[in-house]
């Protein structure tokens, strides 16, 4: 009797044990190991931006310099590359060294202008002050609103995480190159080039594709993408974000997630409203979009079916067992008391 007693009472303080069980998290803390700033001579048009906003004439040659430094008692190795500027998914600002999917109105890319005066490798000793130049030959032709991309250092670090709790980054640093046109005030045009059934994250997305089709940034963006799937009974879907930016000659995709539903055939509605700030001026920008369009079966089998399932929630399972088991477990005991005290 003694040991069904005893066994109770370890089954119980397993069972409390089990539910206070939580995953651990680490912590991280980094600083980067170097700084870059640029350095302007009188064809900066503003010295008091962080990044390049340059006007030049068109067919002339000229250098932009900056100053790196490593802020570390030990060697660094930083690599240098120029980059044009795109829109990420859903307003990101992000750059790429390609000029591969850039969009078609997009005549000169900034990686087609701009070189390296030096080898894109640069090692700086403990401490060191170092300054690195670029040419830049403009194109003999003039052009509209603005070449933009960016001037970009990344220190690969080489150190790997003792175990799989802890993590690593790559410090990275990017100076914005900006190139004026003539004339530089233009305004940007977003232009609605359709909804397509995509796997976003691995769920099924409805995915509103936009273009800026003119040379001038759009920023402080605030996004609000709805997705209506029309019938009886219908079904809505929002995407919203704000702060973002939508580069010049660039593509925007909206990724409309229908999470763990799968997708259905049927007429869709979108509604798009993207409200902006000319970069030239900061002039209020507002544009709305109401378009329909029709999903067909065989635009999203495949989508449905690669997309992940829903996970299943382990600890409700776990604490609903527990829970069940810690009932029967203090059945047990009392049953066992009163067969032990007769009562």
């Amino acid at each position: 009797m003694k040991k069904r007693i005893n066994l109770c009472w370890l089954l119980l303080i397993g069972i409390c044990i089990l539910i206070n069980l939580k995953p651990a998290q680490a912590a991280i803390d980094q600083n980067a190991d170097f700084e870059v700033q640029p350095v302007f001579d009188t064809s900066q048009t503003n010295q008091n931006l962080n990044y390049y906003n340059l006007k030049y004439a068109p067919g002339t040659t000229h250098q932009i310099k900056l100053r790196i430094q490593n802020y570390t008692e030990h060697p660094v190795t930083v690599y240098s590359k120029f980059k044009n500027a795109i829109t990420g998914v859903g307003g990101e600002n992000a750059f790429t060294a390609s000029t591969k999917g850039l969009d078609r109105s997009l005549k000169v890319p900034l990686t087609s202008v701009v070189r390296l005066d030096g080898p894109k490798k640069i090692t700086l000793k403990a401490e060191e002050i170092r300054y690195l130049t670029a040419t830049i030959q403009m194109p003999k032709e003039n052009f509209r609103g603005m070449i933009y991309g960016s001037w970009h250092f990344i220190e690969y670090l080489q150190d790997k995480p003792k175990d799989r709790s802890e993590a690593t980054s790559n410090y990275a640093y990017s100076l914005g190159v900006i190139l004026q046109g003539k004339p530089f005030r233009v305004y940007p045009e977003l232009k609605y080039q359709g909804t397509t059934p995509e796997l976003y994250q691995g769920h099924p997305a409805l995915t509103i594709q936009l273009r800026n089709t003119q040379p001038m940034v759009l920023n402080q963006v605030a996004l609000t993408a709805t997705v209506t799937k029309q019938g009886v009974f219908p079904t809505k879907r929002v995407y919203q974000v704000t702060n973002r930016v939508i580069n010049p000659n660039s593509k925007l995709k909206i990724p409309v997630s229908w999470e763990y539903d799968q997708l259905k055939p049927g007429k869709y509605q979108v509604q798009v409203k993207v409200v902006g700030q000319n970069y030239w001026n900061h002039l209020p920008m507002v544009w709305r979009i109401n378009k329909q369009f029709t999903v067909k079966n065989t635009a999203i089998k495949a989508i449905n079916q690669q997309a992940i399932h829903k996970p299943i929630n382990q600890w409700a399972i776990a604490s609903l067992a527990s829970g069940i088991m810690l009932v029967l477990a203090t059945g047990a005991l009392i049953v066992l008391i009163r067969q032990r005290t007769g009562i």
